[in-house]
Formats: C-alpha cells, structure tokens, sequence
C-alpha cells in the first residue's frame, strides 16, 4: 500500500511540475497574432470607400508588418521581399526561354497609391493582393523545428537589415517614416529575446540586450530624418549590438551547422573576418588557402595564359592602380576596366552580370579575342611545359594541371583582394579616431540625402543586398555619353545577354570602396572625376539630364546637394581606400 502511495505522489509531482515554455512555439504565436491583426487592418483598407480613413489604417498596418518583418524575412525571405519590394518592375532571367516578368506589388507600391498617387482603387486592389498572400502565409506558419541557432541568425539578421537598409529609408519612400519603422522591427527583437531568457547562462547578457536595444530603439524614435547621424548608429550601436551577439553565441554554446555569408564568429561588420568567402565562391571548403593564394598571384600576372603570350590579368587590373588601369577603355575594350579588389562579394560578374561566378568570369576572359583569344585546353597546356606549374599544382590540388584548378587558384588569388583596412573601417572598429567632421558628415549624407546607400550597400558598398548577400542588384542610371552629353550612351548593358528591352542599359552596381584610386568611373568611363559623378547623380540621372527613360532606377528628382554636401561626400569616398 505504502509502495502504491510513493508511486501515486512520483507522477503527481512529476506531472504538476510546471513546463518550460517552448521559445520557437512562444514565437510562433507572437508571429501568428500579428499576422493575424495584419490582415484585419488591410481588409478595412480594401473595403473603405474614403482614401483619407485609408491612409490611417494603412500607418498601422505597415507598422504590423515592421513588426513581424525580422521572423518572416527570416522565414521566408522571397515573400518578404514580394512584399516589401520597391515600385520597380522586377525581372528574372534564367534563360532565353524563361525570362519572367513581375509588376510590383506590395507594402510601397501600396504606399505610393494612397499618398502620392491618391489612387484609391488601385491601394483597394493592392490591399487585397497582400491579404491573399497573408492568409497563405499564416496556413503555413510551422516554426518548429526552430533551433537556438535560427534565432541568433534572425537576430543578427534583422540587426544587419536596420544597420544597412532599414535607416537608409530603403522601404518608406513617400512618408518617410523609416527611423520609427526600424525602431519597431528593434522593439520586436526585443520583445523575443523574453522568450529565451532561460537560454542565458550569464544573466548579465540578456540585461545587456534590453538595456541596448532600449537605448537604440529610443534613438531612432527621437530622432530626426533630416539629421540622423548615420556614423554613430553604425559604430557605437551596430557594432555593440553585433559583439554582444557573439558573446551570446559562447554564452548558449550554440552549435551552428555552417557559416552563411557572414561568418558566426564574426564581431563586426566591417573586417576582412567578417564574410564567409566560401558563400560566395559557391565551394563547400577551403585548403591551402594562403598557397593557394600564393600560386593564384603568380598565374595573375603569367603571360602564358594568353594566345600571343604577352597579356596576363594583371595587365589591365594593374596592382599598384588597385586593379584598374586608370584608361577610359583597356586596349581594344569597349567597357571600363573595373577594379577587383573586393570582387568576391557578389554572384554578377562583368559589368553587364553575364557570369555568376569568378571562376566563370575566367573562362569568358581567355575565350574572349580583345583579352587572352585562348582556349581552356591551350591555356593549360602551356603551363605544363614549366615545371613550377605542374610541382605546385600536384602538391596544393593533389592532380595534374588542368583548367578546374587553374581558375579555382585565380579566383582564390582575387577573392583575397579586399583587406577592410581603410581609415573608414579603422574609425567604425575603434581602432583608431581619425576621421574628420567633413568625413562623418560624408557618410551621413551617403546613406541619408544622397542615398547614395540605396545601392551601394554597407559594408562592401557594391550593389549585394545585405544582409543575406544572396543578390547583386543591377541599376540603370541613364548615364551619358560624356559628362554634359546630350544623350544616353550607345551600351545597352544586361541587354545583350538576354535581349530583354526592359533591361537596356543595366549594369551591375560596383564597389565604392577604393574609389578615389579607380577612376575613370562607370561603364564607359565617361565621368573623370568624383565631382563630375555626384554632378551627374545630383541632377537626377539621365532622366534628370532630359533624357526621359522609362525603366530609369536611379530616382530622376535632383538630390539638391550643395557645395559643402558634395565636398563632405568625397571626403568621405576617399576614406574607404585600402593600403596597398
């Protein structure tokens, strides 16, 4: 009977044991209640007959989806940018025969109809669009499983998003309401952080997260538009933010299955430690790297891979013009030759995007008759004939030569060429206080009323889109044929590689890092100078040159730049070279 007793109190007292709560359900939740109010304040703006009633729920519904915008741009990265694109018509281009056409919909597009357009069937039309696509996001909402590690990436996502696209009013383009927005997006974060409380060894971390996130979120809610300081949110919160996210990842020992494109023991944004070079570069791993490098710079600068045996890469990317070679166009070119440092940080290569890799950019260099006019069986064939060759690559690649390895060593040599040790980056680090009020006020105008940020992203400052870097945007700017020319020039871009009319005069959005080194500058090397290129971005573009283009990305309104906001620009453009 005593034995019964025991038995009967074990499973009472194991049963009336409270459960912890499950943080990925208690997420889950929080997502579904909002997504739920989202849809409810949208179905009011579909249904209104007023545009002024219209407009107000629309403030609340958008700040809803900023709500939700870290767990469902983490958990479904396609649909939040289906619903948070610009009011641009979008374009894919697999192939010849599989070119698909998207018009824009969405949380802008939307915006745009009911304050700028004042189009009251078109935002009911749209409203109704964004209802559809929630109810099928909520029918499918499934956090679990959702380890440990997919939250601090959502986290660090999110931080990253705010840090680099968010406060550059990336998404709010008529209203402007972009610093309030991120401070939601931060308010989320943390109100999740609440749900994992119990995942905190050192109680000390989760007082800091409230403590900062209180501390940024009061920030961006206080502050003004018109003089945001851009610099200081990059180096005193964003980077607190992301030291303090690893220190979290030692405190849960959390056991990452791999490194996305920023690497998990990265503590900064702007560091040659940051990035995952392997995300880009598409390989699973990487051996012998600083051999590999070693045998990538000497096939740089080797003639041997050319046809007449007197051209190498190194000929046009010359080392000591950070990789350009300072021409308009290089020897029978008909586009500018780019710099490469920092070349790895994209999946476009070319000015027009025709490759998606650097090891495929190679093969269309020895191929093409104005550069090495060779073939991948000469190419390699030549460099079996000296002994250095065929001894380094049986030792680093465990082969003979041939063209795989003689591309990967190339690729790996130029993948190198990005140091992140530019006064800029030294000053956001805090290695080091040396930038000027000129220089500060320079990147707060970049990422502020120039937007200059829009599209050339932090922190490569090239056109992949943080903070998953898993897109190269290409722009069309209607550039001309000479700085005050009077029409558009004759390169059709991304035209001649899928004959798409849409995408005449696109080109792949460059780095901005070593600019002051690279001139001269865009596709056809029309602009001389930095002056000449914020004048010509300051009037508008082409269009702001009259030239009336119709799928024109760069906004044709002139930015109104004075003097002192073009020279505090450069000072800071030239802030961002590299010692070489």
């Amino acid at each position: 009977m005593m034995r019964f007793s025991l038995l009967v109190l074990v499973f009472i007292t194991v049963n009336c044991t409270p459960k912890k709560e499950n943080p990925a359900k208690s997420v889950e939740l929080f997502y579904l209640n909002r997504l739920e109010k989202l849809e409810l304040s949208l179905k009011v703006i579909a249904n209104s007959n007023n545009i002024d009633s219209c407009a107000t729920y629309f403030i609340n519904a958008r700040n809803i989806f900023k709500e939700i915008e870290p767990i469902l741009a983490f958990t479904d990265a396609i649909i939040y940018e289906y619903l948070n694109g610009p009011n641009l018509l979008k374009i894919e281009e697999e192939d010849l025969t599989n070119i698909k056409f998207q018009n824009p919909i969405g949380f802008q597009v939307l915006e745009e109809n009911l304050y700028l357009n004042k189009d009251l069937n078109q935002a009911k039309k749209e409203a109704e669009t964004l209802i559809n696509r929630l109810k099928l996001i909520k029918n499918n909402v499934r956090l679990e499983p959702f380890e440990p590690y997919h939250f601090l990436w959502l986290v660090r996502d999110q931080l990253i998003r705010v840090a680099t696209l968010g406060i550059s009013n990336m998404d709010s383009p008529v209203l402007k309401r972009h610093l309030k927005e991120s401070a939601l997006t931060l308010t989320t974060l943390k109100s999740l952080f609440t749900f994992y409380e119990n995942s905190f060894r050192d109680k000390s971390l989760i007082e800091k997260w409230n403590l900062n996130l209180s501390r940024a979120i009061l920030a961006l809610k206080q502050a003004d538009p018109e003089s945001f300081d851009y610099f200081n949110y990059h180096k005193n919160i964003n980077e607190s933010f992301l030291k303090l996210w690893h220190k979290t990842t030692l405190d849960w020992q959390a056991e990452f299955p791999f490194d996305l494109a920023i690497k998990n023991s990265a503590k900064s944004l702007y560091s040659d430690s940051t990035f995952n070079k392997l995300y880009f570069s598409k390989k699973t791993k990487l051996q012998n790297e600083k051999d590999i490098i070693g045998l990538g710079e000497k096939l740089f600068f080797e003639k041997l891979l050319s046809k007449n045996g007197k051209t190498s890469c190194g000929t046009c990317h010359v080392k000591t013009d950070y990789f350009t070679d300072r021409l308009k166009f290089p020897f029978k070119g008909s586009r500018n030759t780019p710099t490469l440092t920092y070349a790895v940080y994209q999946n476009k290569f070319f000015y027009d995007g025709s490759s998606g890799s650097l090891d495929g950019q190679i093969i269309s260099v020895i191929k093409n008759p104005n550069e090495f006019h060779s073939s991948l069986s000469q190419y390699f064939t030549n460099l079996e004939k000296t002994d250095y060759y065929k001894k380094a690559f049986k030792n680093l690649y465990q082969k003979p030569i041939n063209d795989l390895d003689i591309r990967d060593a190339l690729a790996t040599y130029v993948a190198s060429l990005g140091k992140f040790d530019s006064k800029f980056d030294k000053n956001i680090r805090a290695e080091e206080n040396s930038l000027s009020l000129s220089e500060k006020k320079g990147f707060n105008i970049f990422m502020g009323k120039a937007k200059c940020g829009n599209c050339h992203f932090s922190p490569v400052f090239n056109g992949t889109v943080p903070p998953l870097f898993s897109e190269t945007e290409l722009e069309h700017l209607g550039v001309p044929n000479a700085p005050n020319g009077n029409k558009i020039d004759t390169d059709l871009g991304r035209f001649y590689v899928f004959n798409t009319k849409e995408r005449k005069y696109f080109f792949k959005t460059p780095t901005l890092r070593n600019i002051e080194k690279t001139a001269p500058y865009m596709h056809n090397g029309s602009f001389k100078t930095l002056e000449e290129v914020l004048d010509f971005y300051n009037k508008g573009g082409g269009n702001g040159m009259g030239f009336n283009e119709h799928f024109q990305t760069l906004p044709s309104e002139p930015l109104n730049l004075s003097d002192a906001d073009k020279t505090d620009l450069i000072n800071f453009l030239k802030t961002l070279t590299d010692t070489f």
